[in-house]
Protein backbone atom coordinates (compact mmCIF):
# COMPACT_ATOMS: atom_id res chain seq x y z
CA UNK A 1 0.00 0.00 0.00
CA UNK A 2 2.54 1.93 0.67
CA UNK A 3 4.27 1.65 -2.61
CA UNK A 4 1.18 2.32 -4.15
CA UNK A 5 0.64 5.50 -3.07
CA UNK A 6 4.26 6.68 -3.30
CA UNK A 7 3.97 5.54 -6.86
CA UNK A 8 0.09 7.61 -7.17
CA UNK A 9 2.19 10.58 -5.43
CA UNK A 10 5.42 10.47 -8.21
CA UNK A 11 2.73 10.40 -11.08
CA UNK A 12 1.08 13.38 -9.58
CA UNK A 13 4.57 15.59 -9.15
CA UNK A 14 5.35 14.33 -13.15
CA UNK A 15 1.52 15.43 -14.08
CA UNK A 16 2.00 19.20 -12.64
CA UNK A 17 5.80 19.29 -14.02
CA UNK A 18 4.60 18.05 -17.14
CA UNK A 19 1.80 20.92 -17.05
CA UNK A 20 3.99 23.50 -16.14
CA UNK A 21 6.19 22.80 -18.81
CA UNK A 22 3.49 22.73 -20.84
CA UNK A 23 2.97 26.45 -20.03
CA UNK A 24 6.08 27.66 -20.09
CA UNK A 25 6.81 26.39 -23.51
CA UNK A 26 3.48 27.54 -24.67
CA UNK A 27 4.59 31.01 -23.44
CA UNK A 28 7.65 31.07 -25.07
CA UNK A 29 6.11 30.16 -28.54
CA UNK A 30 4.27 33.20 -27.60
CA UNK A 31 6.69 35.33 -26.61
CA UNK A 32 8.93 37.50 -29.58
CA UNK A 33 10.38 40.74 -29.23
CA UNK A 34 11.53 42.24 -32.31
CA UNK A 35 13.98 45.74 -32.84
CA UNK A 36 12.67 48.51 -34.61
CA UNK A 37 15.49 49.39 -36.99
CA UNK A 38 16.49 53.63 -36.66
CA UNK A 39 18.50 55.49 -38.82
CA UNK A 40 21.37 54.92 -36.63
CA UNK A 41 22.14 53.35 -33.02
CA UNK A 42 24.28 55.82 -31.78
CA UNK A 43 27.97 54.85 -30.52
CA UNK A 44 29.69 55.83 -27.75
CA UNK A 45 29.24 54.65 -24.08
CA UNK A 46 25.40 55.69 -24.46
CA UNK A 47 23.20 52.95 -26.58
CA UNK A 48 20.19 53.96 -27.21
CA UNK A 49 17.25 51.55 -29.63
CA UNK A 50 13.69 50.79 -29.99
CA UNK A 51 12.03 47.33 -29.07
CA UNK A 52 8.07 46.05 -29.69
CA UNK A 53 7.00 42.97 -27.97
CA UNK A 54 5.54 41.67 -31.32
CA UNK A 55 3.76 38.51 -29.98
CA UNK A 56 0.78 37.02 -27.79
CA UNK A 57 2.31 37.82 -24.38
CA UNK A 58 3.04 40.01 -22.14
CA UNK A 59 6.91 40.71 -21.02
CA UNK A 60 7.36 41.47 -17.34
CA UNK A 61 9.65 42.24 -14.99
CA UNK A 62 12.63 44.03 -16.59
CA UNK A 63 14.64 42.88 -13.63
CA UNK A 64 14.90 39.78 -14.88
CA UNK A 65 15.99 40.15 -18.38
CA UNK A 66 19.51 39.70 -19.30
CA UNK A 67 21.17 42.29 -21.39
CA UNK A 68 24.56 41.78 -22.75
CA UNK A 69 26.75 44.43 -24.57
CA UNK A 70 29.29 43.58 -26.92
CA UNK A 71 31.30 45.93 -27.79
CA UNK A 72 34.53 47.24 -29.74
CA UNK A 73 36.39 50.32 -28.09
CA UNK A 74 39.26 52.25 -29.13
CA UNK A 75 41.77 49.56 -27.26
CA UNK A 76 39.79 46.78 -26.75
CA UNK A 77 37.10 44.02 -27.37
CA UNK A 78 34.58 43.76 -24.38
CA UNK A 79 31.65 42.01 -23.35
CA UNK A 80 29.10 42.87 -20.25
CA UNK A 81 25.73 41.78 -18.80
CA UNK A 82 24.19 44.86 -17.91
CA UNK A 83 21.94 45.39 -14.61
CA UNK A 84 18.95 46.65 -14.65
CA UNK A 85 17.87 50.29 -13.06
CA UNK A 86 14.01 51.00 -12.42
CA UNK A 87 14.24 54.90 -12.55
CA UNK A 88 17.37 56.62 -14.89
CA UNK A 89 19.36 57.58 -15.99
CA UNK A 90 21.39 54.63 -16.24
CA UNK A 91 25.35 54.84 -15.03
CA UNK A 92 27.98 52.61 -16.31
CA UNK A 93 26.92 48.44 -16.24
CA UNK A 94 23.45 49.68 -15.83
CA UNK A 95 20.21 49.77 -18.54
CA UNK A 96 17.21 50.97 -17.91
CA UNK A 97 13.50 50.47 -20.12
CA UNK A 98 11.75 53.93 -20.35
CA UNK A 99 9.16 55.83 -23.21
CA UNK A 100 6.99 52.46 -23.13
CA UNK A 101 4.35 53.48 -25.93
CA UNK A 102 1.83 52.09 -28.34
CA UNK A 103 3.22 51.60 -31.99
CA UNK A 104 0.93 55.10 -32.81
CA UNK A 105 3.35 56.74 -30.02
CA UNK A 106 0.69 56.94 -27.71
CA UNK A 107 1.19 56.32 -24.19
CA UNK A 108 0.23 52.68 -22.89
CA UNK A 109 -3.07 52.54 -21.17
CA UNK A 110 -2.60 50.02 -18.73
CA UNK A 111 0.02 47.99 -17.24
CA UNK A 112 2.53 50.40 -16.28
CA UNK A 113 6.32 48.63 -15.75
CA UNK A 114 5.78 45.81 -18.52
CA UNK A 115 5.76 45.40 -22.32
CA UNK A 116 1.98 44.28 -23.63
CA UNK A 117 1.41 43.06 -27.29
CA UNK A 118 1.86 45.78 -29.41
CA UNK A 119 3.85 48.25 -27.15
CA UNK A 120 6.98 49.69 -27.89
CA UNK A 121 9.87 50.72 -25.29
CA UNK A 122 13.23 52.73 -25.59
CA UNK A 123 16.50 51.01 -24.00
CA UNK A 124 19.12 52.91 -22.79
CA UNK A 125 22.65 51.17 -22.27
CA UNK A 126 25.48 52.44 -20.51
CA UNK A 127 28.60 50.63 -21.80
CA UNK A 128 31.65 51.00 -19.76
CA UNK A 129 33.86 52.57 -22.88
CA UNK A 130 32.82 54.14 -25.80
CA UNK A 131 32.11 52.24 -28.55
CA UNK A 132 33.76 52.42 -31.90
CA UNK A 133 32.25 51.79 -35.55
CA UNK A 134 32.61 48.08 -35.68
CA UNK A 135 30.58 44.62 -36.98
CA UNK A 136 31.40 43.37 -33.28
CA UNK A 137 28.89 45.80 -31.84
CA UNK A 138 25.43 43.78 -30.45
CA UNK A 139 23.13 44.02 -27.37
CA UNK A 140 21.53 40.89 -26.93
CA UNK A 141 18.55 40.92 -24.53
CA UNK A 142 16.22 37.80 -23.43
CA UNK A 143 13.00 38.28 -21.69
CA UNK A 144 12.71 36.13 -19.00
CA UNK A 145 9.16 34.86 -20.99
CA UNK A 146 12.02 33.32 -23.92
CA UNK A 147 11.47 36.29 -26.40
CA UNK A 148 15.42 37.33 -27.45
CA UNK A 149 16.36 39.92 -30.25
CA UNK A 150 19.72 41.21 -31.37
CA UNK A 151 20.41 44.83 -31.79
CA UNK A 152 23.67 45.80 -33.86
CA UNK A 153 25.04 49.02 -33.27
CA UNK A 154 27.81 49.32 -35.56
CA UNK A 155 26.66 52.79 -36.71
CA UNK A 156 25.49 52.22 -40.15
CA UNK A 157 22.81 54.41 -40.79
CA UNK A 158 19.78 52.80 -42.94
CA UNK A 159 17.59 55.99 -44.06
CA UNK A 160 20.57 58.47 -45.69
CA UNK A 161 24.15 58.68 -45.86
CA UNK A 162 27.02 60.48 -44.37
CA UNK A 163 29.11 62.63 -46.09
CA UNK A 164 33.13 61.66 -46.14
CA UNK A 165 36.43 63.28 -47.34
CA UNK A 166 38.53 60.82 -49.20
CA UNK A 167 39.91 58.53 -47.93
CA UNK A 168 37.83 57.51 -45.43
CA UNK A 169 38.70 56.92 -42.50
CA UNK A 170 40.61 59.82 -42.76
CA UNK A 171 44.09 59.09 -41.82
CA UNK A 172 45.18 62.55 -41.64
CA UNK A 173 45.82 66.15 -43.63
CA UNK A 174 44.57 66.67 -47.39
CA UNK A 175 43.86 68.64 -50.53
CA UNK A 176 40.54 69.99 -51.37
CA UNK A 177 39.25 67.30 -53.52
CA UNK A 178 36.06 66.90 -55.84
CA UNK A 179 33.48 64.15 -56.04
CA UNK A 180 33.60 63.15 -52.35
CA UNK A 181 31.87 60.22 -51.15
CA UNK A 182 28.58 59.41 -49.34
CA UNK A 183 27.68 56.33 -47.57
CA UNK A 184 25.84 54.89 -45.08
CA UNK A 185 29.20 54.21 -43.01
CA UNK A 186 29.68 55.90 -39.61
CA UNK A 187 32.48 57.85 -39.37
CA UNK A 188 34.57 56.78 -36.72
CA UNK A 189 37.29 59.80 -36.72
CA UNK A 190 38.12 61.40 -33.48
CA UNK A 191 40.13 64.25 -34.76
CA UNK A 192 39.13 66.71 -37.27
CA UNK A 193 42.00 67.38 -39.86
CA UNK A 194 42.18 69.70 -42.60
CA UNK A 195 40.95 68.84 -45.80
CA UNK A 196 42.22 71.66 -48.05
CA UNK A 197 45.64 71.99 -47.17
CA UNK A 198 45.97 73.84 -50.65
CA UNK A 199 43.73 76.45 -49.51
CA UNK A 200 44.72 77.07 -45.60
CA UNK A 201 46.28 75.55 -42.49
CA UNK A 202 43.14 75.10 -40.55
CA UNK A 203 40.94 72.57 -39.97
CA UNK A 204 37.76 71.31 -41.91
CA UNK A 205 37.09 72.52 -45.35
CA UNK A 206 35.95 76.32 -46.60
CA UNK A 207 34.24 77.45 -49.36
CA UNK A 208 34.39 80.61 -50.77
CA UNK A 209 31.08 82.98 -51.36
CA UNK A 210 30.30 83.57 -54.60
CA UNK A 211 29.10 80.35 -56.08
CA UNK A 212 27.02 80.27 -59.26
CA UNK A 213 24.98 77.85 -58.71
CA UNK A 214 24.59 73.79 -59.16
CA UNK A 215 26.73 74.18 -62.71
CA UNK A 216 29.96 75.71 -60.51
CA UNK A 217 33.12 74.36 -61.40
CA UNK A 218 35.37 76.68 -59.30
CA UNK A 219 35.97 73.86 -56.61
CA UNK A 220 36.54 76.43 -54.03
CA UNK A 221 32.91 78.06 -54.24
CA UNK A 222 31.36 74.98 -53.58
CA UNK A 223 31.69 70.64 -52.63
CA UNK A 224 30.56 67.53 -53.74
CA UNK A 225 29.66 64.54 -52.71
CA UNK A 226 28.63 60.95 -54.73
CA UNK A 227 26.79 57.90 -53.71
CA UNK A 228 28.18 54.75 -55.59
CA UNK A 229 26.35 53.83 -58.90
CA UNK A 230 23.08 52.82 -57.15
CA UNK A 231 21.68 48.59 -57.60
CA UNK A 232 18.10 49.38 -58.12
CA UNK A 233 15.95 52.83 -58.16
CA UNK A 234 15.50 54.47 -55.11
CA UNK A 235 12.43 56.47 -54.57
CA UNK A 236 12.47 59.91 -52.72
CA UNK A 237 9.36 61.18 -51.04
CA UNK A 238 8.71 63.95 -48.41
CA UNK A 239 11.76 66.26 -47.05
CA UNK A 240 15.49 65.37 -47.63
CA UNK A 241 17.21 66.86 -45.06
CA UNK A 242 20.90 67.35 -45.13
CA UNK A 243 22.62 68.51 -41.65
CA UNK A 244 26.28 69.96 -41.66
CA UNK A 245 27.93 72.03 -39.38
CA UNK A 246 29.86 75.18 -40.50
CA UNK A 247 31.18 78.18 -38.80
CA UNK A 248 31.80 81.51 -40.65
CA UNK A 249 35.31 82.50 -41.43
CA UNK A 250 36.97 83.19 -38.79
CA UNK A 251 34.17 82.48 -36.51
CA UNK A 252 32.43 86.09 -36.67
CA UNK A 253 29.35 86.52 -35.07
CA UNK A 254 28.06 89.44 -37.27
CA UNK A 255 28.56 88.41 -40.54
CA UNK A 256 25.36 85.99 -41.99
CA UNK A 257 25.98 82.92 -44.09
CA UNK A 258 23.46 81.42 -46.74
CA UNK A 259 23.95 77.91 -47.87
CA UNK A 260 22.34 76.47 -51.17
CA UNK A 261 22.11 72.78 -51.10
CA UNK A 262 21.25 70.40 -54.26
CA UNK A 263 20.43 67.45 -54.75
CA UNK A 264 21.05 65.87 -58.25
CA UNK A 265 20.59 62.15 -60.20
CA UNK A 266 23.79 61.45 -61.99
CA UNK A 267 23.75 59.37 -65.10
CA UNK A 268 27.60 59.72 -65.54
CA UNK A 269 27.40 62.12 -68.15
CA UNK A 270 24.81 65.06 -67.45
CA UNK A 271 22.64 65.91 -63.97
CA UNK A 272 18.59 66.01 -62.92
CA UNK A 273 18.43 68.28 -60.23
CA UNK A 274 15.69 66.77 -57.69
CA UNK A 275 15.42 70.06 -55.08
CA UNK A 276 17.37 72.61 -53.71
CA UNK A 277 17.27 74.25 -50.91
CA UNK A 278 18.83 77.68 -48.83
CA UNK A 279 19.45 77.85 -45.47
CA UNK A 280 21.12 81.19 -43.13
CA UNK A 281 22.36 81.13 -40.13
CA UNK A 282 23.41 83.94 -37.65
CA UNK A 283 25.06 82.20 -35.16
CA UNK A 284 28.48 81.19 -35.40
CA UNK A 285 29.52 77.32 -35.95
CA UNK A 286 25.93 76.05 -35.18
CA UNK A 287 24.40 73.08 -37.46
CA UNK A 288 22.69 74.06 -40.95
CA UNK A 289 19.95 71.61 -41.93
CA UNK A 290 18.02 72.64 -45.05
CA UNK A 291 15.00 70.84 -46.16
CA UNK A 292 14.92 69.74 -50.03
CA UNK A 293 11.07 68.63 -50.84
CA UNK A 294 10.31 66.04 -53.36
CA UNK A 295 7.38 64.38 -54.38
CA UNK A 296 7.61 60.70 -55.68
CA UNK A 297 11.26 61.10 -57.69
CA UNK A 298 12.36 57.79 -59.01
CA UNK A 299 16.50 57.99 -58.81
CA UNK A 300 17.88 55.05 -61.17
CA UNK A 301 21.79 55.43 -61.32
CA UNK A 302 23.15 57.64 -59.14
CA UNK A 303 23.27 60.54 -56.29
CA UNK A 304 25.10 63.72 -56.35
CA UNK A 305 24.87 66.39 -53.46
CA UNK A 306 26.69 69.45 -54.02
CA UNK A 307 25.54 71.21 -50.74
CA UNK A 308 27.36 73.97 -51.29
CA UNK A 309 28.12 75.83 -54.77
CA UNK A 310 26.74 78.89 -53.37
CA UNK A 311 27.61 81.58 -50.21
CA UNK A 312 26.49 84.49 -50.18
CA UNK A 313 27.00 87.61 -47.51
CA UNK A 314 29.72 85.57 -45.72
CA UNK A 315 32.90 86.10 -47.02
CA UNK A 316 33.35 82.33 -46.51
CA UNK A 317 32.07 79.24 -44.53
CA UNK A 318 34.31 76.71 -42.91
CA UNK A 319 32.43 72.79 -43.10
CA UNK A 320 32.75 70.64 -40.14
CA UNK A 321 30.39 67.95 -40.36
CA UNK A 322 27.71 66.49 -42.44
CA UNK A 323 24.95 64.01 -42.75
CA UNK A 324 22.13 63.41 -45.69
CA UNK A 325 18.91 61.89 -44.66
CA UNK A 326 15.54 60.55 -45.84
CA UNK A 327 13.81 61.90 -42.42
CA UNK A 328 14.86 63.41 -39.59
CA UNK A 329 17.87 61.44 -37.99
CA UNK A 330 20.69 63.83 -37.27
CA UNK A 331 24.35 62.23 -37.42
CA UNK A 332 27.85 63.93 -37.19
CA UNK A 333 30.71 63.20 -39.56
CA UNK A 334 34.52 64.15 -37.93
CA UNK A 335 35.49 62.74 -41.67
CA UNK A 336 34.65 65.87 -43.43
Amino acid sequence: MAFTVTAIGGSESNAVAYVAASETRGQNDRSSLRYILGCVVPLGATITATIENDGQSTLRDFGDWDVLARYQSSSSVGAVWMSYIATGPATSGEWTASNVRLVNGRSEAFGAGELDPGERATVTVEIPVAAIASGLNKLTISTREGAVVEIPFDGATTCGHYLHNNPSPPAGDTTSQADLTADASYPSASTLYNYDTDRDANAGLVVLEGGSGAAETDLTQYQNWQTAALTQPLKLSGTVRVAFWAAVKDFSTSLRGDVTVYLRDYDGASYTEIGNSVSTTTPVHLPIRPGLQTSGFIVSRQIRRQPLPSIRRARSVRLRDAHLSNSACPGSDNGL
